[in-house]
């Protein structure tokens, strides 16, 4: 979860200087490699119930390695690397809204977690069972759904970021333009899906 939190923080201040292409790649790596894997850790190894955080953390360290990658290799924006245009900010200039941030923040984070709990007590509640093919298959259900729920909220933290960052650009039309395409596209993948 540590691990997880760092990727996410790190993740929303390059999207916010315009660096995409290594989360996308390592999205695209963690998938091939997790399905890569899933047969041998299942029957191979069975592994049983412990599926899930294993494909988690090995997705979570792939995502580290591209936060890495895109901290001292990707250029923003402005054309400067990513490390460049970090700068530490004095408590001065952050405390004015930062306790309304905090507490906003801290309620999409519980409500948030409060999925990926009901995802893990289910999955518990189906290794009790102790067949491997009925745990196997609703592993592979919860991965269906968490990459679907994902998807929408990948598409929600984008959307704000970039929204975010073309308004505070000074760049309205780019904002909307942003908006009305990830809303289409998370649209898509939805209609895709729903079929």
């Amino acid at each position: 979860i540590i691990l997880q939190g760092f990727n996410f923080q790190s993740q929303a201040i390059m999207l916010a200087q315009g660096v995409t292409l290594p989360f996308g790649v390592a999205n695209i790596i963690s998938i091939v490699v997790c399905s890569c894997l899933c047969h041998w850790l299942t029957f191979g190894l069975q592994v049983g119930i412990l599926l899930f955080p294993v494909c988690k953390t090995i997705m979570e360290v792939i995502n580290f390695l591209a936060n890495i990658y895109a901290l001292f290799f990707s250029k923003g924006e402005d054309g400067r690397r990513v490390k460049e245009n970090l700068i530490c900010v004095k408590f001065a200039d952050v405390k004015d809204g930062l306790g309304e941030f905090l507490c906003k923040g801290s309620k999409f984070i519980i409500g948030l977690y409060a999925e990926f709990l009901g995802f893990e007590f289910n999955t518990y509640l189906a290794s009790l069972t102790h067949d491997q093919y009925e745990i196997t298959a609703f592993v592979s259900w919860v991965n269906v759904a968490g990459f679907l729920f994902t998807i929408g909220l990948g598409f929600s933290n984008v959307t704000r970021t970039r929204v975010s960052s073309y308004i505070g650009g000074g760049r309205p039309v780019q904002a909307m333009h942003a908006a009305r395409f990830f809303t289409f596209m998370a649209a898509c993948v939805g209609m895709i899906f729903l079929i």
